[in-house]
């Protein structure tokens, strides 16, 4: 073990004292190693080992590999002992010999394959094209490097294609045996297993750790019962990530692994039938319209965002289901643009998420068109605002929704959403152009928001435009077309303005316009006020920027909007109250003794959006809390938090204690003005109790100039109660002081075989990691010493590639074996990286 260990940090640290060489193997007659910066060409059709010394980068540059050889031949076409690197020029083919790979990789080694040439790697009889074989009985021997198992492989780039042999994997291992991690970040992969394997994992019986797709475009071939990318049995997988920004990657039988599939955020799995065998193709969902540079189709099940930069024609495929996500189409008419803000090629779905805006490009063509005989479905929680373009003289000829000037157009469903739609002269504002047909025009009940029609000179609101013709129109069951304009249409639909009396909304409301009487939610109603989903017993949402005088906030209230007037906004004691995309912003002034909020008792905030709350004297803060009384925070948006002067972002006052803060969520930032804390106590103030629990996002605290605590207590030995926050008990004098609250478990892997790992959160912020297992040396452990456990980590997973070790933040605390050796790790960074790696015997 112990002579063993020393060969592995000899290696690790080796010099290369070897001038770099060409090798023309065709003249290569025995074996060979190739050495760092060698360049080896040509055909080798002899039975030699060719090698690739251990730290090496070398290039294959149009090179042939095929030793021929039988079953007393004991090597692969291409040996990587240790850490290698191959750079891909021209075009290249390996082959292995029966039971071993093309190229072969030994157990602890990696190798990492790139460049700009191709590569095709074909292995023997139960073994991989690339990775390990199916040798170590034939040998009769149980030496490390003279086994199948294979070690890690990464691709970062080139044109490769591997063909796994009868039971062994494109890529990975071979029969019966294991491979390491396995991560492709770049180039074009294609990997076919030979039979009852894997393309890229593991082969029949065999196994493999962790494998990760962060970029090129990939496709894997799972052969009888293998699946394109995993394992033969799934609990024989490590996790399979892919990640976003992918080309894409195909699996072809699919994708099994263990204990899970991690997709990237932005990502999709379709699964379809081919010729009888079963398909997984990933790929980008997404489409950004700020990176659209030509007139684009969009096809089946995309997300499409961001802005369109140029004059393009967007259309959406026949009978795909798309997504708009704060997307904005704004047409400019043109006599060279004549078409729609987009255009549905058929039968065609649009889901509704954020704020969208759709404009035609030519005063003839509407916001969204949808042909003849075609069916156009609008459904989701988000908004739509949909017009035709305006002339040059200012008039639209064409709907928001539908058909063109003389242009006839088929079916609108609309299922859901807010939607707002401007039609023009002699059009529908939903429906048919001037002078065109439209078929049926279907508005369900189930529209989550309001159909919202603005004031136009259209010839209907909803229904056919002048001298055209209109199928059946529904709305909300109610059949007719629909001329009152402007028109608001909403299920259960409640207009304020209307209302001399206060109101008590029922489930389902909708309500729009404005009124001075109280409207009251009930226990467990659901409605929309304006546009704004409101849930519970809350009141009318209050815009402040219609506050103009001293105002108390109730229970249940929504806050949200921009404060424009000098005014004391309060929460009534024992109330609860949403800030949603709140902005406070007081101007410091003797007139206005008072902070931004100020809590008349105990109060409960939740945080939506992103909200400012600052003080507007600078004695006061951005948040006060009375002495004896609690301030609770939770929710999940932000809160920036200050005050003008002497005062902490939350708590108390100059010369003036405050009571208890408890933060359960939310992302929180509080900056305190002089002698003060940024959550606490201010200029010569007492505290209550300071609590912060792992509920909180995040929680970031700066005291002001002259303060003693950035969490706690004011200035001038002021007491405070008990600070504890993630459980730790303290007034925190660090500034500014960041608390992370609850993080996902970091994810660590072995440079091993499949590392399965348990983690526990210490009080002071580290993660321990208690076990491995399945290493691909059991030996390794208690004879490594401290310096050759590195960790290495990285805020994502490509960027462990060329992760540095970490020089602080580990402490080894046992060494029994590699399935019972202890790690604490402190995650560097703001906020903590959360993506690791743990090499052994370096």
């Amino acid at each position: 073990m112990k002579k063993l260990l020393a060969t592995l940090s000899l290696a690790a640290c080796a010099a290369f004292t070897a001038s770099a060489a060409t090798v023309n193997l065709a003249n290569v007659t025995a074996d060979t190693t190739l050495n760092n910066g060698d360049v080896a060409y040509g055909t080798l059709s002899r039975s030699v080992k060719i090698s690739i010394a251990t730290g090496a980068t070398v290039t294959i540059s149009n090179a042939t590999i095929n030793i021929g050889g039988d079953s007393t031949t004991k090597w692969a076409g291409l040996t990587c002992n240790g850490y290698a690197t191959i750079i891909l020029e021209g075009n290249n083919t390996v082959y292995g010999p029966y039971q071993y790979p093309a190229i072969y990789v030994s157990p602890g080694a990696r190798l990492t394959i790139k460049g700009g040439g191709s590569l095709e790697a074909t292995g023997g009889d139960q073994a991989a094209g690339i990775g390990g074989g199916n040798f170590n009985a034939r040998l009769n021997t149980t030496s490390i490097l003279s086994d199948g198992n294979c070690g890690h492989i990464f691709i970062e780039g080139g044109d490769i294609t591997a063909f796994g042999g009868a039971h062994a994997a494109g890529i990975g291992s071979g029969q019966s045996y294991s491979c390491g991690n396995i991560v492709i970040s770049g180039g074009t992969v294609k990997a076919t297993a030979g039979s009852s394997a894997a393309g890229i994992g593991a082969s029949s019986a065999g196994s493999c750790g962790s494998i990760t797709i962060t970029g090129g475009n990939v496709t894997a071939t799972g052969v009888d019962y293998g699946p394109g990318i995993g394992a033969y049995d799934s609990f024989r997988c490590g996790i399979v990530y892919i990640g976003e920004g992918i080309k894409m990657v195909r699996a072809v039988r699919n994708i099994k692994c263990s204990p899970r599939l991690l997709l990237g955020e932005n990502l999709i799995q379709n699964d379809s039938t081919k010729n009888g065998v079963s398909v997984s193709t990933i790929t980008s969902r997404v489409v950004n319209l700020a990176d659209i540079t030509a007139n684009t189709v969009i096809e089946d099940d995309r997300i499409i965002t961001g802005t369109l930069g140029g004059n393009y024609k967007i259309s959406i495929a026949d009978g795909a289901t798309v997504t708009l996500r704060d997307a904005t189409i704004n047409g400019v008419n043109s006599e060279s643009c004549k078409w729609a803000g987009i255009t549905c090629i058929g039968n065609a779905t649009i889901i509704l998420e954020g704020g969208n805006t759709v404009t035609g490009f030519h005063e003839d063509y509407p916001g969204i068109y949808v042909p003849v005989g075609k069916t156009l479905t609008i459904k989701g929680d988000g908004s739509l605002n949909a017009s035709g373009s305006l002339s040059n003289s200012g008039y639209r000829w064409a709907p928001g929704i539908g058909g063109g000037c003389y242009i006839d157009c088929g079916n609108i469903r609309i299922e859901g959403g807010t939607i707002k739609a401007a039609g023009g002269f002699n059009a529908a504002n939903i429906g048919g152009g001037s002078g065109a047909n439209c078929g049926d025009i279907t508005i369900t009940k189930g529209v989550t928001g309001m159909v919202l029609i603005q004031p136009t000179n259209g010839y209907r609101t909803i229904g056919g435009g002048y001298g055209g013709t209109v199928g059946t129109v529904t709305v909300g069951g109610v059949v007719g077309e629909i001329s009152q304009n402007p028109y608001v249409y909403a299920p259960n639909r409640v207009n304020l303005a209307s209302k001399t009396s206060d109101y008590t909304a029922a489930d389902g409301d909708v309500m729009y316009g404005e009124t001075t009487h109280t409207v009251t939610v009930p226990a467990g109603a659901n409605v929309m006020i304006n546009g704004i989903e409101v849930m519970g017993e809350h009141d009318v949402v209050i815009d402040l920027g219609d506050v103009n005088a001293d105002t108390t906030i109730a229970d249940g209230t929504v806050v949200t909007g921009t404060l424009s007037a000098n005014v004391k906004v309060s929460i009534a004691d024992g109330a609860t109250v949403t800030l949603r995309d709140a902005t406070i912003n007081g101007v410091n002034d003797q007139s206005y003794e008072w902070a931004g909020i100020t809590c008349e008792g105990d109060a409960t905030i939740k945080l939506e959006g992103s909200n400012t709350v600052k003080g507007f004297h600078e004695n006061y803060p951005g948040i006060y809390v009375p002495a004896n009384k609690t301030l609770t925070i939770n929710g999940s948006g932000v809160l920036n938090a200050s005050s003008n002067g002497y005062a902490p972002g939350i708590g108390g006052a100059y010369y003036l204690s405050c009571g208890n803060i408890r933060i359960e969520g939310g992302k929180i930032n509080a900056k305190g003005g002089r002698f003060s804390a940024g959550i606490g106590g201010g200029a010569y103030g007492d505290c209550g109790d300071i609590t912060i629990t792992e509920g909180a996002t995040s929680v970031t605290a700066e005291k002001g100039a002259a303060g003693d605590f950035s969490i706690g207590r004011g200035n001038d030995d002021r007491s405070c109660g008990t600070v504890t926050i993630g459980g730790v008990v303290g007034e925190i004098s660090q500034s500014p002081y960041t608390y992370y609250g609850i993080l996902p478990a970091p994810a660590f892997a072995a440079d091993g075989k499949a590392a399965t790992t348990e983690f526990v959160k210490g009080a002071n912020g580290t993660w321990t990691l208690t076990t491995f297992a399945e290493m691909s040396n059991d030996a390794l452990g208690s004879g490594v010493a401290d310096g050759q456990i590195k960790v290495y980590a990285a805020p994502t997973v490509e960027g462990l590639n060329n992760a540095s070790p970490m020089t602080s933040g580990v402490t080894v605390k046992g060494k029994k074996s590699a399935v019972m050796t202890t790690i604490e790790v402190t995650p560097p960074g703001n906020p903590p990286t959360q993506f690791f790696k743990v090499k052994f015997g370096e």
